[in-house]
């Protein structure tokens, strides 16, 4: 990173003019912070600037940082890796994100604590007005896709608006990136700023997904660019007006010419480190964790499947409630399992139910206590178990077959992965996990669009009944009943199909 590169110079500096070693605690600090925010891998000499400069902060250098981390809503001690990943750095870009780091800069210089708290007050304000206009900028996106379906059908998402702010673009590319699992581009304009020739220019951020090269796509359209630059996993782009339809007609079939490899992403599952039962919830057993950090990019923390957890009590939490928090039944007592942006979820689960979860031992330190806790990585539903897998198990020989056209066979796939998960009279189905399921099952590539055309070929012939929406993406689902038996074939959806070569269909029987 280049705090790291800064901090070599200055070690070099300190050793010509022969100062001494403990004039570079602050820079150390610094360059810990500057690494983990610039998500460097932690290996190698960055990992050993770390571990020494988080060292540093718990000795008492950068105590701006401790009371960030009080205003930020986390106690002081658990000064991690984690925690600057995951609280600070956000809220020091916010202030640049939202067009003045003045504060940001400040409050790192800073060695007074009450002139530390009052920055870090002044932090906290410009990140809620970066939440504000993330979200902002996030529904119009979702208007948008709903009023514009097509777009999401490309191999890559490119979106504008006049009114986002340019600070935010790269995080909303982010969040719709992990939504859609595809490469996105979020664009914005301001109404001053133009091209030599005197266009509108929109600037865009992207994200890429996979192992989709965004950077190689990008630079197929340079033609009508004004600017562009970036990596395999991230962008920044410039382009005129006039130029934007030659530019997204170039760069939609430079993703398509990618398309295969991005279904790797989707056959993938997820892999865990080790299986906890309520007997291996133990403060000292996640104490020994410690001595791994610090964790992060190339030092992952360990990932760990919880299975079939008695709930004890369901809870949001957040200013929004868009967070979670259950209490789950362990030997020694429970254990808190906490889930950000898991709060939706609060509706569908109740005490006396069992939930698996996908998660990583955590320690919840607060006034003096120290307990266990899980951060809730992934809440798996009954039927999808399947995809989590032991990270020593590997995965099949042969790569994963994309399903071109639809037949009855891939029907017959759809069905026996959706049932086991319609158990309760009304229950919750996320499309993309179902389509997760259907691929890991059987090492294959369907798309999305495929498996929402075998959802509704289903629901038209009486066999699942459709309740309502969790959101746009999880329906509320229970198994039909049809009065008579109605042929998959006969369907609205399945005769669509049947007449554009979307499916095959060769036989009457169900």
């Amino acid at each position: 990173a280049g705090a790291g590169v800064a901090l070599k110079l200055c070690q070099a500096l300190a050793a010509h003019l022969e100062l001494e070693p403990a004039s570079l605690r602050e820079l150390l600090a610094l360059a810990a912070l500057g690494t983990i925010a610039d998500v460097m891998q932690l290996t190698g000499e960055n990992r050993a600037i770390v571990k020494a400069g988080l060292a540093e902060m718990r000795r008492g250098a950068l105590p701006g940082i401790s009371e960030f981390l009080k205003a930020a809503g986390t106690d002081t001690p658990a000064i991690t890796a984690k925690a600057l990943a995951f609280r600070v750095s956000p809220r020091l870009n916010a202030a640049g994100r939202m067009g003045d780091a003045s504060a940001a800069l400040a409050l790192l210089s800073s060695q007074n604590a009450a002139e530390s708290r009052t920055l870090a007050l002044q932090l906290e304000e410009k990140n809620t007005l970066r939440k504000a206009a993330e979200a902002e900028a996030l529904e119009e996106i979702k208007n948008l896709l709903s009023e514009n379906p097509a777009l999401l059908a490309q191999d890559i998402l490119l979106l504008r608006g006049a009114g986002w702010h340019p600070g935010v673009l790269g995080i909303v590319a982010s969040r719709v990136r992990e939504r859609y699992r595809k490469p996105c581009i979020v664009f914005s304009a301001r109404g001053d700023e133009r091209t030599a020739a005197g266009d509108l220019l929109w600037r865009g951020s992207g994200r890429s997904s996979g192992d989709f090269d965004l950077l190689a796509a990008v630079s197929e359209t340079a033609e009508f660019l004004e600017t562009y630059g970036g990596h395999v996993m991230a962008c920044g782009v410039a382009v005129g007006d006039s130029s934007w339809d030659r530019f997204t007609t170039k760069l939609y079939e430079a993703a398509r010419r990618q398309r295969p490899d991005n279904f790797r992403d989707m056959v993938s599952p997820t892999f865990y480190d080790c299986m906890i039962g309520p007997k291996g919830v133990q403060l000292k057993e996640w104490e020994a964790l410690q001595a791994l950090e610090p964790f992060g990019n190339g030092n992952e923390e360990p990932l760990c499947l919880f299975p079939r957890f008695l709930i004890r009590e369901v809870k949001r939490m957040g200013r929004d409630a868009s967070h979670l928090r259950l209490t789950l039944a362990t030997d020694a007592g429970s254990v808190s399992a906490v889930g950000f942006g898991f709060g939706v979820w609060a509706a569908w689960l109740k005490a006396g139910d069992r939930v698996t979860l996908l998660g990583t031992p955590d320690i919840n330190e607060w006034r003096g206590s120290r307990l266990p806790q899980i951060q809730i990585r992934e809440l798996l539903l009954p039927g999808e178990e399947v995809t989590a897998v032991p990270a020593l198990a590997g995965l099949t020989v042969s790569e994963p077959q994309a399903a071109q056209t639809l037949s009855q066979h891939d029907l017959v796939r759809f069905w026996q992965s959706l049932e086991p998960m319609l158990a309760q009279d009304e229950s919750l189905i996320s499309r993309k996990r179902l389509l997760r399921i259907l691929n890991v099952k059987n090492n294959c590539a369907y798309t999305l669009k495929q498996v929402e055309s075998m959802h509704d070929i289903f629901r038209e012939a009486g066999l699942i009944q459709r309740h309502g929406s969790l959101d746009d993406e999880i329906d509320i689902l229970s198994q039909g009943r049809p009065d008579e038996r109605v042929k998959l074939s006969d369907t609205v959806t399945a005769q669509q199909l049947m007449a554009r070569g979307g499916l095959i269909y060769e036989s009457d029987n169900r």
